[in-house]
């Protein structure tokens, strides 16, 4: 199921309005509906947000036990590949943001 699918599905199961849920994560509701419709996707910062409002395990976003992930970076130059490369690296080194043994 698709990044946008989960989330409209999400939404619905917990009987929350597009209304109500994008004014809780600061987003207007013409975004959240191109998210849950596959034209967009949130940012990191409101993904965490949806974890919190749902209070959601950290396999929600899973993709059936797939451990990696893809980008298409191909619209990226140069400086914006390092820039996500950069951003990976940080992660990787905050054990906040690493999974527990």
């Amino acid at each position: 199921m698709k990044l946008g699918e989960k989330l409209k599905k999400l939404r619905i199961e917990r009987k929350i309005t597009q209304k109500t849920l994008a004014e809780r994560l600061g987003v207007s509701r013409i975004t959240l509906s191109k998210w849950e419709n596959g034209k967009g996707n949130p940012s990191v910062r409101v993904l965490l947000e949806y974890h919190k409002i749902f209070n959601l395990d950290g396999s929600f976003f899973d993709r059936k036990g797939d451990e990696s992930m893809t980008f298409d970076v191909s619209r990226l130059n140069l400086s914006g590949r390092l820039e996500l490369r950069a951003f990976y690296d940080s992660l990787i080194k905050n054990k906040e943001y690493l999974k527990k043994p």
